[in-house]
């Protein structure tokens, strides 16, 4: 069942996040700024 739900979990968030990325400057510089800490 966990897996199933961290399943979904990920389909949403690969739906809803560009959306909130564009509509949303405070969340785009949030994922930008961790993207590039992590993988930079």
């Amino acid at each position: 069942m966990e897996t199933r739900v961290n399943e979904e979990i990920k389909k949403i968030i690969m739906t809803e996040l560009p959306r909130l990325m564009k509509s949303d400057p405070d969340i785009r510089t949030f994922i930008l700024d961790v993207t590039r800490e992590r993988y930079a």
